[in-house]
């Protein structure tokens, strides 16, 4: 087996009979051997019946049904746990990306030496103010605090990538492109224009707060640098006052009326990645599968 397609899916009955044959036909017209892993993130329409029946008719297809909503990220790592393609290719089920740039990044991956390749849809993040902050926020982290380029859900790469060879640290421990950014050089991550098209049934379940929410859980899996910076800065507060610097120095009057805060600051950001550390240390689990048809 060549491909694994991995798809999460949350409340898309309505959508998967049509993504479904779309992606196959696509595949089969190249004759590529493949496999479509479909991951139900317990939705609350009849995604995982629709999935069923689909399943009879598309013996391509692998689904498998999440005990409760783990969020598209920790959906798509488990996709990635269960794919068996050589190649692996992850995108929505929304269609917002177009199905036929399959092909286009599959072509592209497959003649340039990049050992990961994510597909930039033109215009998406232009589509809605929600889009333009996330996206503005979300780039300047990666770009400026992650030290790491810009992410898309649409991607390809191999899946030796993923194969973790230690048993303690299995991948669905990490957001995937977390564990892109300290597993792959940014060299060797290319990235390809693809096309983009508005929703066509529903709509986006991905909430302003689920995107700050978002940022708040998987920025520490990142990188450390905002933490030191936040243990530089307290250190650097600490001094201003115990020497009682704002005494000498005008401009040093403001802050110490801040000075309070900014500790409360800092200890918040130390102990939420503590509490990742813990939480990833004690093993807890990001997701459970309950039903799997293969």
């Amino acid at each position: 087996m060549k491909f694994s397609i991995v798809i999460p899916i949350y409340n898309s009955a309505a959508i998967l009979p049509v993504l479904i044959p779309e992606i196959t036909g696509l595949m089969d017209s190249r004759a590529y051997k493949y496999q479509i892993i479909a991951v139900d993130d317990h939705s609350t329409d009849n995604s995982w019946q629709v999935l069923s029946n689909l399943k009879q008719q598309y013996p391509q297809l692998h689904a498998i049904r999440l005990a409760k909503n783990a969020g598209q990220w920790m959906a798509t790592s488990c996709g990635i746990n269960k794919a068996q393609g050589d190649v692996i290719i992850t995108i929505d089920d929304d269609r917002e990306y177009n199905s036929t740039d399959i092909l286009k990044l599959i072509d592209f991956f497959e003649t340039n030496p990049y050992a990961l390749v994510y597909g930039v849809p033109m215009g998406k993040g232009k589509k809605n103010l929600s889009y333009k902050l996330f996206y503005g926020v979300r780039n300047f982290l990666q770009n400026t605090i992650a030290g790491q380029g810009n992410t898309e859900s649409f991607r390809i790469f191999k899946r030796s990538l993923v194969t973790n060879p230690n048993p303690q640290a299995p991948i669905n421990s990490f957001y995937i492109d977390a564990y892109f950014k300290h597993a792959i050089n940014r060299k060797d991550i290319g990235y390809l224009n693809v096309g983009y098209q508005q929703r066509q049934v529903g709509r986006s379940g991905f909430s302003v707060l689920k995107k700050l929410l978002f940022v708040a859980r998987f920025g520490p899996e990142y990188f450390v640098r905002p933490l030191m910076w936040v243990l530089a800065l307290t250190a650097v507060i600490a001094c201003v006052d115990f020497i009682k610097l704002y005494n000498y120095w005008q401009p040093l009057v403001y802050l110490q009326k801040l000075i309070p805060y900014l500790y409360i600051l800092a200890f918040v950001v130390v102990g939420f990645y503590l509490a990742q550390i813990y939480l990833l240390l004690k093993g807890k689990p990001v997701y459970v599968i309950t039903e799997e048809l293969v």
